[in-house]
């Protein structure tokens, strides 16, 4: 665009020196007729006159023409300049567009090494767990081969579910040992509870319990008192309630929560009496909160004031703000305080 400038310059001040030298013809012409009309004292005075008026008139034209051609010099020239900022902005933009790229690749790769590295130590970790069954099917063909040939097989008389194992490899149970607990679920399941005698007055069989799922909610599960008896390690002052517990979410080993003989109440939030920590300030709990980042998942103890509603040996309703579902910290292996970075125990 520039090298079109000044070819355009140039060739108006080729037309510029063009119209000085006609102009100085015409000059001379003029001087020449001022001889004439100073040499002519007749009729040809007109004459000379009107050669200048044409010569005058050619030389207005010229100069006009090359007033016209420097205006459109001068904006040739503001245009060179504009043009010229406007590609030295966009250089520029240029070179941060490629900054910001060449960042984002980094941290883009820095991400995938992440995932790589996550990837491998999850193909470690499932390649031991799966030497780990191999070695225990291993472990357990040897037993039942062993067991079939020294007809110490054990047969069981009902069909369940396995839930607990009470001998190992290469030990010989006692007589009247109990090797294995089958969980049978058709015969259904049942709960108990320890009261002290004045409190077992307080309800009566066929009563329902309110039951809760530990501090994470309510289910379908429901308990209904089915039956009473003494307290074989306090006879005298120890009851113990048993109930009968149905509902889709029971399992054998589940810890629930009942209450009876207060109906009338319900609690919103309940959670284990070891999550609750008390100072200067009051009664408070540590709640874990989840902080993604771009290579791992942190957990951070944060502190949050509850107020006690009811309680018993092991848990508590409190009031505060807690949804159903929050995490709170009842063990720790040291000191925590509100704002540490904690480690939950299932990650080793």
């Amino acid at each position: 665009m520039k090298r079109h400038a000044e070819n355009k310059l140039e060739t108006l001040e080729t037309a510029y020196k063009a119209a000085q030298k006609d102009k100085a013809a015409k000059d001379k012409a003029v001087e020449k007729a001022q001889e004439d009309v100073d040499n002519i004292t007749s009729g040809a005075l007109a004459d000379a006159n009107a050669a200048k008026e044409k010569a005058q008139t050619v030389y207005d034209s010229a100069k006009a023409d090359l007033d016209e051609k420097k205006t459109r010099y001068d904006t040739l020239n503001s245009e060179i300049s504009s043009l010229e900022e406007q590609l030295e902005e966009a250089v520029f933009q240029l070179a941060e567009q490629k900054k910001s790229d060449e960042l984002s690749k980094k941290l883009q790769n820095l991400d995938f090494e992440a995932q790589r590295s996550e990837i491998s130590r999850t193909e470690k970790d499932v390649a031991k767990a799966k030497e780990k069954v191999a070695e225990a099917q291993d472990n357990l063909d040897k037993l039942t081969t062993g067991a079939k040939e020294t007809g110490l097989e054990l047969t069981a008389d009902v069909n369940g579910v396995i839930k607990a194992v009470n001998v190992t490899a290469g030990n010989t149970p006692s007589k009247g040992d109990i090797v294995a607990t089958i969980e049978v679920p058709d015969r259904g399941y049942t709960a108990e509870m320890t009261v002290t005698s004045e409190q077992a007055q307080r309800v009566s069989v066929g009563e329902y319990a309110q039951v809760s799922m530990g501090w994470w909610g309510r289910s379908d599960i429901q308990a209904q008192l089915v039956s009473m008896r003494a307290d074989p390690q306090n006879p005298q002052g120890g009851r113990i309630l048993i109930f009968e517990v149905t509902g889709s979410d029971v399992e054998s080993g589940a810890t629930l929560n009942l209450a009876i003989g207060e109906r009338s109440r319900s609690f919103d939030t309940i959670i284990p009496k070891s999550a609750i920590r008390s100072d200067t300030n009051g009664e408070f709990v540590l709640m874990i909160t989840a902080k993604q980042t771009p290579l791992s998942t942190r957990y951070i103890a944060s502190r949050v004031a509850i107020t006690k509603i009811a309680e018993d040996d092991t848990m508590v309703a409190v009031s505060g703000e807690l949804a159903y579902n929050d995490c709170v910290i009842t063990t720790a292996s040291g000191p925590i305080s509100s704002g540490m970075q904690v480690r939950l125990a299932d990650e080793g």
